[in-house]
């Protein structure tokens, strides 16, 4: 709220992300604190960040808590120690060593939907951690990340009540493999943001993609980012394509009947 007084502000910080802010309210006509005065701010504050670090109570769902910061710091390539995991994960009952899954939604490309995008990802967020109490979704951007604890949540029915989510709230998804470190999150993210590309990309009718089906087409687009396949294909693969060019054989279907058989000359 505004006010004519001036404020000594001392931001409170976790694990090297914004956590909130200590405002200290400076006497009418004061234009700033005495050193004394600031170093007992700074310890209080001190004092705050320790009390919530160790705060072992279940906290308030909100996108600054400690599961969260830790979630944007995984994803952004960080890596906090051992200590810091465990401190984050415990208010939840998460451990190191549970199953994850991790999920990038993006918006449907809608006009509509483009221009709630303020509105619509924070409920998003909200919807994701209501209806799978046992996740945590962080907004970043335009889209979300949401990171999923399968270890506690009843993996059954998973993804046919996800993909009933995402089609009623017009978006789409990439999908991880499911790893059980959490610090992979970086690289399970770059898994889902990978899945959502390159299935979007072949078939912009589904609702959801996982990388599991898309791997070996991961695989062929990280060869080809330097090089173009031409200089990649092996000489007698070469071959045969002339071949097949100036005499009209079947030589590269044939042998790609080959390897899809399993190199099994019967089938």
């Amino acid at each position: 709220y505004y006010t004519e007084s001036s404020l000594y502000c001392r931001n409170i910080f976790l694990f090297g992300q914004y956590y909130a802010r200590l405002i200290c309210r400076l006497d009418n006509g004061e234009e700033t604190v005495s050193r004394g005065e600031a170093y007992i701010i700074e310890l209080f504050a001190r004092y705050i960040e320790l009390y919530f670090q160790n705060n072992l109570q279940t906290p308030d769902r909100h996108q600054n808590d400690l599961l969260h910061q830790l979630c944007r710091s995984l994803y952004a390539g960080e890596n906090p120690d051992i200590t810091m995991l465990q401190t984050a994960l415990s208010p939840y009952h998460w451990k190191l060593n549970h199953q994850y899954q991790t999920v990038i939604l993006k918006a449907y490309q809608q006009e509509e939907w483009q221009t709630q995008m303020e509105i619509t990802l924070p409920f998003l967020v909200r919807e994701l951690e209501r209806q799978w109490p046992d996740s945590c979704a962080v907004s970043l951007g335009n889209k979300v990340l949401w990171v999923i604890n399968l270890s506690l949540t009843k993996q059954a029915s998973f993804l046919s009540c996800f993909s009933v989510f995402i089609r009623e709230n017009v978006c789409r998804a990439g999908i991880s493999e499911v790893f059980s470190d959490i610090s992979f999150i970086h690289g399970a993210a770059l898994e889902a943001e990978a899945a959502l590309r390159l299935g979007s990309r072949s078939d912009d009718t589904f609702w959801y993609y996982q990388f599991e089906d898309y791997r070996l087409c991961y695989c062929l687009e990280a060869m080809t980012k330097e090089l173009p396949s031409e200089q990649l294909l092996h000489p007698a693969v070469r071959l045969l394509r002339d071949r097949d060019t100036h005499k009209g054989t079947e030589l590269v279907p044939t042998l790609r009947a080959y390897l899809n058989c399993g190199m099994n000359m019967t089938h």
